[in-house]
């Protein structure tokens, strides 16, 4: 130490880096499986204020990087700038914006639909190239780093993972949008056959993959691809839903059934090199 420093006597304690929260939505509430629209419906200052909240959250609990999954209003690129103003504490953020879906998509609910209500502070539609290639590029203009699209169903959505949201020429569009701004883009995909039109299309980082076999895990060593499994909201879900007298439900039985899965094919991907990422 140098005169004036100020010293923390640490005698006995150990000190490690960061960890980084590679799944982060901002704008959500823990982890309780509320019913859509999952408060999102709430006014962008509100969500700001609850991103605040949890992003403190994270750097209490020696989160010092997060990176977002998706956020409605463009709030992590606005939460970056006040952190790096000073004006709250944080962690670094790698920010992501409004997820990208198509017409019918898992998150495009039809019970709102016919009341003419759709999640568009959260959600952007896209359907065809050219609106996947303007989506993209808008996001990144409000400050995305990261963008988030959807390729499949499962995980908790209401579709099941053998529903394809995007087609090859949109998913394509997609990533070639996205990294020719030299940003990075992630997608929710599940189903083994998504998965493998996500790895030949170049996709940065694959969040869920529950369905991933060892064909994947060899596509995820050649790529060099991330894979964020998320497993704690399964674990989740699936013990709130069997408290209430739902373990037959075919939605439980289905997570139960990739949790299961993925407790074994976990510990072969992580054993083979695959860079696992760690967040809910």
């Amino acid at each position: 130490s140098q005169p004036g420093d100020k010293v923390f006597p640490l005698d006995g304690a150990s000190i490690m880096p960061g960890m980084v929260q590679a799944h982060w939505h901002g704008s959500y509430s823990g982890l309780d499986f509320d019913p859509p629209p999952v408060g999102l419906e709430k006014p962008p200052g509100y969500l700001m204020l609850l991103a605040a909240t949890q992003a403190k959250l994270a750097l209490d609990h020696g989160f010092t990087s997060v990176i977002g999954a998706a956020t409605s209003d463009a709030l992590d690129a606005q939460l970056k700038m006040a952190i790096a103003d000073g004006v709250v504490p944080g962690p670094r953020i790698m920010a992501s914006g409004r997820w990208l879906i198509t017409t019918g998509d898992s998150n495009d609910l039809p019970e709102f639909v016919f009341w003419d209500i759709r999640a568009k502070g959260a959600q952007r539609y896209c359907d065809g190239v050219d609106e996947f290639i303007k989506g993209v590029r808008q996001e990144i203009r409000e400050g995305a780093e990261i963008v988030k699209i959807f390729m499949d169903g499962g995980h908790a959505l209401l579709h099941g993972p053998d529903f394809i949201s995007m087609t090859d020429a949109e998913l394509r569009a997609a990533v070639e949008a996205t990294h020719d701004r030299q940003k990075l883009i992630r997608c929710h995909v599940t189903a083994k056959r998504a998965i493998m039109k996500c790895l030949d299309a170049g996709v940065d980082v694959f969040d869920h993959a529950d369905r991933m076999d060892r064909e994947c895990i060899d596509g995820f060593l050649k790529a060099g691809s991330f894979v964020c499994p998320s497993l704690y909201l399964t674990k989740a879900i699936i013990a709130k839903l069997s408290e209430s007298g739902n373990e037959n439900d075919p939605m439980v039985l289905g997570l139960r059934a990739d949790y299961d899965h993925m407790l074994e094919i976990l510990p072969e991907a992580s054993a083979a090199g695959v860079k696992l990422m760690v967040g809910d």
